[in-house]
Parts: C-alpha cells; sequence; structure tokens
C-alpha cells in the first residue's frame, strides 16, 4: 500500500512538472521582482506562522487524546475478553470448584463491563456497548446457573463465543472513529 502511494507520488510530481514546462513555453507572463520587503509582508508570515504553529499543536494534541481514549477502551475490551476465554476454558473443565471460579469470573466480568459502560458514557459512545452487555446478559444466564446439573456447556461455549465475536467488532468499530 505505501509502494502504491510512492508510485502515485511519482506520477502526480512527473505530470505537473510536465506541465509546467509545457505552460511556460507557450505562455510568457511579465515577472518582476523587488528587493525590499514591506512590514505588512512581516506581520503576513508572522500571523501565518503564528496560526499554523497553533493549528498543528491543537490538532495533535486532539488526535493524542483521541487515540489514548481508543487506547483505553481496547485495553478493557482485550481484558473483557480474556475473561470471557476463561470462562469458557472453566465451564470445559470438571471439579468441584468449577460453579465457584465461573461465578467469581463472571462477578469479574461484570464489573469490567460496568467500567467499560461509564467510559462510553463519558465519551458518548453508547451504542459500542449495548450489544455486548446484551450478550453477556445472555452468557450470565447461562454460566450463574447451577439450578441446572450438569451445567449448559455448550450454551456457555456458544454464548462466549458470541460475546468474543462481539468485542473484537466493537473493537473494530472503536478503531474506525
Amino acid at each position: 500500500m505505501g509502494q502504491d502511494r510512492g508510485v502515485c507520488t511519482l506520477l502526480i510530481s512527473a505530470i505537473t512538472f510536465s506541465l509546467g514546462i509545457i505552460l511556460s513555453k507557450y505562455f510568457h507572463f511579465g515577472f518582476t521582482y523587488q528587493n525590499s520587503i514591506t512590514f505588512a509582508d512581516i506581520a503576513n508570515m508572522g500571523l501565518t506562522t503564528i496560526v499554523t504553529i497553533f493549528a498543528a499543536w491543537f490538532l495533535s494534541k486532539r488526535l493524542n487524546e483521541d487515540r489514548f481514549s481508543k487506547e483505553m477502551a481496547i485495553s478493557d475490551l482485550k481484558e473483557i475478553e480474556l475473561i470471557v476465554s476463561n470462562i469458557i476454558t472453566k465451564v470445559q473443565e470438571e471439579g468441584d470448584d468449577v460453579n465457584k471460579e465461573l461465578l467469581k469470573l463472571t462477578n469479574h466480568l461484570q464489573q469490567l463491563l460496568s467500567r467499560f459502560d461509564r467510559t462510553c458514557k463519558l465519551k458518548r459512545k453508547q451504542k459500542s456497548i449495548k450489544t455486548v452487555q446484551q450478550n453477556f446478559n445472555t452468557l450470565y444466564r447461562f454460566t450463574t446457573d447451577f439450578g441446572a446439573d450438569p451445567l449448559d456447556v455448550q450454551s456457555v461455549i456458544k454464548y462466549g463465543t458470541d460475546l468474543i465475536v462481539e468485542i473484537r467488532d466493537t473493537i473494530t468499530n472503536i478503531n474506525k472513529l
């Protein structure tokens, strides 16, 4: 992709140079040069420089803040995905502590989603959490259904996988912002 840009830039430069040579042969404009600088020239250059520096500073600051915000949200989502993966792994194990570990992981997942939800509300990007929250609620129902004997492992795996896919889609959408 970078090579395409380089070729495109080279092609545009060659066309512009060729067009300049052709136009200079057919059109002759009078050009005069004065070796003097007025106060208006200095003020114009100074003002232009100040505006350019301010715009560059403001834009770079804004871009850094947006990138930091995105990185925080993506970090939270990656941590949530890791917990969901641990839930899927844990539900496939057998033992007496499985239900206790599932409850602990699910509660931790709920806290992380709550934090992510509050972060999204701060940035007014509530759209990105709704489907994740809906998938979590379905997963929560199956991971905490300890009345079912045995636990519905296939449903936990299915809805956990759906949640992971939705988290990855949300990460992609956040990167596009």
